[in-house]
């Protein structure tokens, strides 16, 4: 019996403490149990183990807090009930008692205890007084005091004896966007979502430390160690240099070192696994002023069967950087014919199965605006009711779909200061770095 990934979350269901071990979960997965827990809570039908859309959910609550566990092998589920309540009891003989205070206070402390109980998600020790001989209650770092291999598992993500004529290291920072737009062009909603990914092939048992630039912050600490941390971030010059990027929901993987965290603030220190594997997963606290791409579209009746659509799309984020491949979605009526289509740049396409007309652009510069005008014919019989009025035209039925990436952009402002890479071989290491920012869900709505 193993486990896909463990929370904490406070009462209402928002993270204190992640770590995802096997990745064959979706995040989703705790919107589905906060939901689902809440529910049966109010109904008295709380249940400690449940299944649902193939994933078991066990769980325990203690002091409003609720510990779970989510895993794709449903076999005895009872042991991780087990498991759990022991981890609850090493928490409350290392910090005394448990509560959301003390999960923040000790947020570094917690990841390295769950990384000694849960060794790739199969469950370990769980006897304080034996985890206390190498994981102090003052943090010492890892250099200070190191627990033997065998004991620890340490490196159990990385075999020894691994070679390569050439090492190499690839990093890739992608943000995805889910954005809701009103008509008059206000936000309804945003989140982003952020992850580092690495792809190493390096000789031996390298040591990485990977720095993030001045202004981050890991929202996730106790406000004592975001102070210290609060160096750890992104560098803006000139106007908005003041600007943080809080970050929450922040999880690592289990080869990060946190300890680095908490003596440096500035770096992640870890030894990789082999080929490609995710860093670090956080979402971007602070809600987004504006939009990225805005898209406006007015609908007018051109006679009693024909219609025309004046889309304006334009970009809004600063002019070094270029989208691409940009699809903008734009619903028309099903009994839509006879579409003609007239874009300033790119490609129309009528898609009829889906009632759209795809309107595709290569790349467009930030700060630029371009337009499309569509013209389409309708039966010359239509139920009334059928037909909502803007003005004088009639009104497209759905919100706008648009879709991007950005190069060499984060949404965040998160950025990689330094990436360096120690082996006692001292071979040479290519690095290489990257940057993306991509859509999720990013509707428009429309008048």
């Amino acid at each position: 019996m193993s486990a896909s990934a463990i929370y904490i979350l406070d009462y209402k269901g928002r993270t204190l403490i992640h770590r995802d071990f096997r990745g064959d979960v979706p995040s989703a997965c705790r919107l589905v149990f906060i939901r689902r827990v809440l529910e049966e809570e109010d109904e008295l039908l709380v249940k400690p183990i449940f299944h649902e859309m193939g994933i078991t959910y066990v769980y325990i609550k203690i002091s409003g807090l609720y510990f779970l566990i989510v895993t794709r092998d449903g076999e005895n589920a009872s042991l991780l009930v087990s498991f759990l309540y022991n981890f609850s009891k090493v928490l409350k003989s290392y910090f005394g008692f448990i509560s959301e205070e003390s999960i923040n206070d000790n947020f570094v402390i917690i990841y390295e205890l769950i990384d000694e109980t849960l060794d790739m998600g199969l469950p370990q020790i769980t006897e304080a007084s034996v985890l206390k001989e190498y994981i102090m209650h003052d943090a010492v770092s890892v250099e200070q005091k190191v627990a033997p291999v065998a004991v620890t598992g340490a490196v159990s993500w990385r075999p020894e004896g691994i070679r390569y004529g050439k090492n190499v290291c690839h990093v890739d920072v992608i943000e995805k966007v889910d954005m809701s737009i009103s008509a008059d062009g206000s936000i309804i909603s945003s989140d982003v979502r952020g992850q580092i990914m690495m792809n190493t092939a390096l000789t031996g048992m390298p040591e990485l430390k990977l720095g993030l630039n001045d202004r981050v912050r890991f929202i996730n600490l106790s406000s004592s160690d975001a102070e210290s941390h609060s160096s750890v971030g992104t560098r803006k010059s000139g106007k908005g240099s003041d600007r943080t990027v809080d970050l929450e929901d922040v999880s690592f993987h289990q080869c990060v070192r946190e300890s680095s965290l908490r003596s440096s603030g500035k770096s992640i220190s870890f030894i990789p696994p082999d080929k490609e594997f995710q860093l670090m997963t956080y979402r971007y606290a602070t809600p987004l002023p504006k939009a990225i791409v805005s898209v406006n579209a007015h609908t007018n009746k051109i006679s009693s069967t024909r219609e025309e659509v004046a889309v304006q799309l334009r970009t809004l984020f600063k002019s070094r950087s270029v989208a691409q491949v940009v699809v903008v979605s734009i619903p028309v009526p099903l009994d839509t014919f006879s579409p003609t289509m007239h874009p300033s740049v790119g490609s129309c396409m009528y898609v009829p199965d889906k009632s759209i007309i795809r309107w595709t652009l290569k790349q467009i510069e930030g700060g630029s605006d371009a337009t499309c005008r569509i013209e389409y014919s309708l039966p010359s019989v239509r139920e009334e009711e059928e037909i909502g009025t803007i003005g004088e035209g009639t009104s497209i039925r759905k919100p706008i779909e648009v879709s991007f990436i950005i190069p060499y952009f984060t949404v965040s402002g998160l950025q990689i200061r330094f990436l360096k890479i120690v082996e006692k071989s001292g071979y040479e290491t290519q690095s290489y770095l990257r940057y993306t920012s991509r859509s999720g869900s990013y509707i428009v709505k429309h008048h």
